[in-house]
């Protein structure tokens, strides 16, 4: 394995390039050729998570991959990180990064045949600053806190210069602002939810994307086992061009899915231990996305939580469990990566240098006073039972065990920012599209990975101060970076895991953006097909 420098300089090469600097991008060219066909896809997602159309209530993966067909942002950003141009045609940012503007493509329009405005994207903000709080990454536009906070009833930073033209003004730089604008919770919504209700908008979604939705989330059947599909219609108007697929087929299972089942399906993401090696190669192929989504433990720093609030323990676990040896207990050594770290492996690479220390475990476990409690709860579902085991089999000569509160999936997410909790275990990845956002969603009182509300101003500073454009001071700074996390060590990295896709013959390879989220624009299939549910 290459040394670590050399990982931050393939990271930072990936993520840097194009897209990132002050010069406006040169807008890109419209697909006017695409050949229109009658080809209809069924996709089929690990479980039934699904609540809401409106971007800004964004919170499971099966929601963003329904996004992606109905929505666009301002900017896009590939499945590395590379932005280019969607909604807005082109951008200028100042000298001295406070001032954005962006011209808008006038010939967008949403679903519902309205003209996209500067208007739109100025409610979508506002939206979101009024959802998230004082306390996110919108803080710095001009008049976001005082706008969150009701001592305003506009936000001072958001103009619309005219129609296709916006300008937002920030009140201090911060780097990563296009990327942020690239994340699915900021897809542009119209102005007043097109005139419906919330609730109306959370089950039919006015958008500007290549897809509009045909079907509400109804429950059906495929081969006697019940999952719910939502259906979407190609959209010929797209700005961008048609897509070749005439619909778009979603379905998300209500239980674990068998073998059989899934070979109904176009493309399937596999419940998690199922084997995919066992799809017969001549009619399936499986393609896999990044190693972007973490598997860590999270503490809560609530008082009611005495024995979290103690660094010492917190260290125990931080510095005390061996990564390898667990993945190698659980049987993922061919599927995962250990994540000896919280930094995202796309940002610091899989740096194997960042070893445990059992010396400093032992040590912290010595300051500990002999009444300290030995004992922590965990709420998890039953996927992560063997996960606790194995973090107990290597906890037992350090005198921790945690306990399991087992519950149903669907009451695990509903209760993830629950105060009582004493800790979770959470897989994912902020769908942002550039890894400092998952660190800065972790640190920010309100960030979306932030459970319990647990801010740490030092790390949030260090990573507003990370510069884009000098990879050398980057290396550095991340490698502090990386100290001040596990010093705090309230997320304690576990590993980390890629998606596999299965798909049948006929569909070509896949194109994916940040965070594993299929580009549907772009698939295409050599046959036409049609599924329907039995």
């Amino acid at each position: 394995m290459r040394r670590t420098w050399r990982y931050f300089l393939l990271a930072w090469a990936l993520l840097l390039y194009p897209g990132c600097g002050p010069d406006s991008p040169q807008p890109a060219p419209l697909v006017t050729n695409r050949i229109n066909s009658e080809a209809e896809l069924s996709v089929c997602f690990q479980n039934h998570n699904f609540n809401s159309f409106i971007p800004s209530e964004l919170h499971f993966y099966n929601e963003a991959q329904a996004l992606e067909l109905v929505f666009n942002t301002l900017v896009k950003a590939d499945h590395a990180g590379h932005l280019s141009p969607d909604l807005a045609a082109s951008w200028e940012i100042s000298n001295n990064r406070l001032e954005y503007t962006f011209h808008l493509r006038p010939e967008a329009r949403f679903s519902n045949g309205s003209p996209l405005s500067s208007k739109d994207v100025i409610f979508t903000l506002e939206q979101l600053i009024r959802r998230w709080g004082n306390e996110n990454e919108f803080s710095c536009i001009a008049g976001a806190t005082d706008f969150a906070q009701g001592k305003s009833h506009v936000v001072s930073g958001l103009e619309a210069v005219n129609n296709h033209c916006l300008r937002i003004h920030l009140v201090r730089p911060f780097n990563i602002f296009l990327h942020l604008l690239a994340s699915k919770a900021t897809s542009i919504i119209p102005v007043n939810y097109a005139g419906k209700s919330l609730d109306e908008f959370r089950r039919q979604p006015v958008g500007t994307g290549p897809f509009h939705l045909e079907k509400e989330l109804e429950k059906v059947n495929v081969k006697h086992q019940p999952f719910s599909k939502l259906s979407f219609h190609r959209r010929d108007d797209y700005f961008a061009g048609p897509p070749s697929l005439k619909r778009v087929h979603i379905f998300l299972p209500q239980d674990t899915p068998r073998a059989n089942t899934l070979y109904f399906f176009d493309v399937f993401l596999p419940p998690e231990g199922f084997a995919v090696s066992t799809f017969p190669r001549q009619s399936h192929r499986i393609i896999s996305t990044a190693p972007d989504v973490q598997v860590f433990l999270t503490l809560n720093p609530s008082p009611t939580n005495p024995d979290a609030l103690s660094r010492e323990w917190r260290h125990i676990m931080q510095f005390g469990i061996d990564r390898q040896q667990l993945i190698a207990d659980l049987g993922l050594e061919r599927s995962v990566l250990p994540a000896y770290t919280i930094m995202p492996v796309s940002l610091f690479g899989h740096n194997r240098y960042f070893r445990l220390n059992p010396e400093r475990a032992s040590r912290a476990r010595r300051q500990l006073p002999p009444t300290a409690r030995r004992v922590v709860n965990v709420t998890i579902y039953p996927r992560h039972v063997s996960l606790i085991n194995a973090l107990n089999k290597q906890m037992a000569p350090f005198g921790l065990r945690l306990e399991s509160d087992i519950i149903p999936l669907e009451p695990y997410y509903a209760g993830m920012r629950d105060p009582q909790r004493q800790a979770m275990i959470v897989r994912g990845v902020a769908d942002y599209p550039h890894a400092y956002n998952f660190l800065y969603q972790l640190y920010s009182g309100n960030g979306l990975l932030n459970y319990f509300n647990h801010a740490n101003p030092r790390i949030r500073e260090a990573i507003e101060r990370l510069p884009l454009g000098n990879i050398r001071l980057q290396a550095q700074l991340l490698e502090q970076l990386a100290d001040l996390c596990a010093e705090d060590a309230w997320y304690i990295p576990l590993y980390f895991v890629s998606d596999s896709f299965v798909l049948k013959f006929h569909v070509n390879p896949l194109g994916f953006k940040f965070g594993g989220i299929i580009d549907f624009h772009s698939i295409e299939v050599n046959h036409e097909s049609f599924h329907g549910s039995d």
